[in-house]
């Protein structure tokens, strides 16, 4: 019986023309022994190893030698080998012991594994996806099942998941072994001999160059980041040009971080005054004041040069950014029908079908007619609730209010502002897609709170009718369909570019979110009001 061995796969790009090329160029004054493949292999090749240059101690040595009065010896060492086959004109790559460290991954295939193994895994025999999802900020998951399961299981979001990798049993017919998985790189188990390996990497482009995977995973073409490094340079330069020109309908900043806005008293571009807001003309004219008239913006510029924030407490700095992190862009290609993101200082790829998709959802949704007063930007969301509540015709003040439900949720806020039409009224400042996620968090929990817990109409009834008896019949003692619109406003100086306006990633979570809140039972609308300067 022959041995099962896990093999780790790398597809090099089209351009690279000999292995010496995919080597780290960092790693490339190491001492290395280069030998041919044998004949047998049928194909060209070349094995490269990275002898280790010294052995060394364990990191648990010490540990270990305080337990015994005689000495322990224990050495490591590193040996890193990479075997390259030449296979229907591309470079495959074998990676053994530290051999990935030893390859420049600008030159490697992106995405080589997660193809290759979404196009050959049995669906309903999966061992564990990792993903990133965007909730205002990006989150990495893993779920592994205790045994083989199905995509179903998993309970991944195709609109906001960016799948990284998975890891399963191949389909029978394919005859490739027991496991495979992966993302750039393919972890393959099998039995075949070395000499079977041409064969393997034939059948490997082939399937990397399927698209059976658009059957059942069809959804990863939809929301990718972008990790062509020519790619990333391009929509760079793109970004920094559209910058100089002052071409900046498209371009705005964020909070980057999951920060607490509401204790954020302002920020600075520099030695400037306290600014009030993220303002990205004010950035700009700043920019311009501390470099030479001649010198235009690089991204060197941007990565470089910080945005301190300042909580109210505090009289220096709490904390900062780069200029580049907080830069949210969009740039569309409208030849190939595509939309690049970038966000918190990654560039994503975002598929034409998922940004008319929902484009058209978010037209659809009602904006919300009640006359929502103008704000200056030095209003607090607070001050503002207050306000309003005393514009609106037939509104009770709920900001702050919270009910004690106890469990997992502990206290809730029901919402800012209610309406004797029972508009259930959340606001937000728009900072950044982070507290935009906050506004949606907060309308979701509100919404299932009131549709399923007994208990918790009963409380807000009962503190409602406390501070305003006239209103003690809005929230009814059971739920019905249709009975309640949820309202979600956003605090912005271009209130008319509210909601098609947002950043894509706020988009897409507001749309999740509002779809969710119709299929239990409530109206939605969301409306801009303007925040304005004195």
């Amino acid at each position: 019986m022959s041995k099962t061995l896990r093999l780790t796969v790398y597809l090099l790009r089209p351009g690279v023309k000999d292995p010496s090329d995919a080597i780290d160029t960092r790693r490339r004054k190491d001492k290395f022994k280069t030998y041919e493949v044998a004949k047998v292999l049928g194909v060209p090749g070349r094995i490269v190893v990275r002898a280790p240059t010294k052995t060394y101690p364990p990191h648990w040595l010490s540990f270990l030698q305080s337990a015994s009065d005689e000495s322990i010896i224990a050495r490591n060492s590193s040996s890193s080998a990479l075997m390259f086959l030449r296979v229907r004109k591309r470079w495959f790559v074998f990676a053994f012991g530290y051999g990935r460290a030893m390859l420049d991954q600008d030159k490697v295939e992106p995405r080589f594994g997660l193809r290759v193994t979404l196009n050959a895994v049995n669906p309903d025999e999966l061992h564990s996806i990792d993903a990133k999802r965007f909730e205002g900020a990006k989150f990495q998951i893993r779920r592994q099942a205790a045994g083989k399961t199905s995509l179903d299981v998993f309970g991944l979001d195709v609109r906001q998941d960016i799948v990284n990798a998975v890891y399963g049993r191949p389909r029978s017919d394919l005859n490739l072994g027991s496991s495979l998985g992966g993302r750039d790189s393919l972890r393959i188990s099998t039995d075949r001999k070395v000499t079977e390996l041409p064969d393997l990497c034939g059948k490997l482009l082939e399937i990397y160059n399927s698209e059976d995977y658009k059957e059942r995973f069809g959804w990863i073409d939809h929301l990718q980041p972008v990790r062509d490094p020519k790619k990333v340079d391009e929509l760079n330069d793109a970004l920094v040009r559209r910058l100089n020109s002052h071409d900046t309908e498209r371009i705005d900043l964020a909070i980057p971080d999951m920060v607490d806005p509401d204790r954020i008293s302002g920020f600075k571009y520099g030695t400037d005054t306290l600014q009030p807001d993220l303002d990205l003309e004010a950035l700009l004219s700043r920019l311009n004041q501390t470099r030479k008239q001649s010198q235009a913006l690089t991204l060197d510029l941007l990565r470089k040069r910080r945005i301190s924030y300042f909580y109210e407490s505090d009289d220096a700095a709490s904390g900062s950014w780069s200029v580049y992190k907080c830069l949210v862009a969009e740039i569309e290609e409208q030849r190939e029908r595509r939309l690049y993101v970038l966000t918190e200082g990654e560039w994503f790829e975002v598929h034409a079908d998922l940004v008319s998709e929902v484009g058209n959802y978010l037209k659809s949704l009602p904006a919300c007619h009640l006359p929502f007063p103008e704000s200056e930007v030095t209003m607090r969301e607070d001050e503002y609730n207050e306000w309003a509540s005393q514009i609106l015709p037939d509104t009770i003040l709920q900001d702050r209010k919270l009910v004690h439900v106890g469990g997992a949720h502990g206290k809730v806020e029901p919402c800012d502002l209610l309406t004797k039409k029972r508009h259930i009224i959340h606001v937000k400042r728009k900072h950044s897609s982070a507290t935009l996620s906050h506004l949606y968090a907060q309308a979701q929990v509100s919404a299932e709170l009131l549709r399923s817990d007994a208990q918790f109409r009963e409380l807000w009834r009962q503190q409602i009718a406390n501070d305003n008896p006239a209103f003690s019949n809005v929230i009814q003692t059971s739920f019905q369909r249709g009975q309640y619109e949820v309202v979600l406003v956003i605090l912005t100086d271009k209130a008319e570019d509210i909601p098609l306006h947002l950043p894509f990633f706020a988009r897409l979570q507001l749309q999740l979110t509002a779809q969710h809140l119709q299929d239990i039972g409530y109206k939605v609308s969301v409306t801009g009001a303007a925040c304005r300067s004195k």
